[in-house]
């Protein structure tokens, strides 16, 4: 009982580990050094788990059920959730974002933490309704659009 019960949380494990996160063959006219991870899209999609894994670009607007995205720990300078409109939790953080992160058409987050980046500002739909949980750097400015 006690194999199959630890077969059966690794096998969970590894799961959750490898929720959509895969490299697939890069579009025509990628450069040969790219480092960028290319996701095959998949609309129906709703969480997203690429962290730790040394991304420099990260392109999420084919993924538009997205409810949760997870992409910290990597070398990302920009972070587009535009098209992502059903996004609760947002977790950038430990990247390499600079100047902002428009979040004005993610009205339904309730979790974003985007410490530990080069932002200069965060871009919300309501200045008076922010999400639960909305960590971010000391100097930077939150405003709406």
């Amino acid at each position: 009982m006690k194999r199959v019960c630890t077969s059966i949380l690794l096998l969970c494990f590894l799961c959750m580990m490898g929720n959509g996160c895969v490299q697939a063959p890069p579009p025509q006219n990628t450069p040969a050094n790219s480092d960028a991870w290319w996701l095959p899209t998949n609309p129906a999609q709703t969480r997203l788990s690429c962290s730790n894994r040394n991304l420099t670009a990260l392109d999420v607007s084919g993924y538009t059920n997205l409810t949760y995205l997870s992409c910290y720990f990597n070398r990302l300078t920009g972070l587009d959730v535009s098209a992502n409109t059903k996004l609760t939790e947002l977790w950038c953080f430990g990247n390499r974002l600079t100047n902002a992160l428009d979040l004005s058409f993610n009205t339904g987050l309730t979790h974003v933490d985007a410490t530990n980046n080069s932002l200069t500002e965060i871009i919300v739909w309501d200045t008076n309704n922010l999400p639960a949980t909305f960590l971010y750097d000391a100097g930077v400015t939150i405003r709406e659009p």
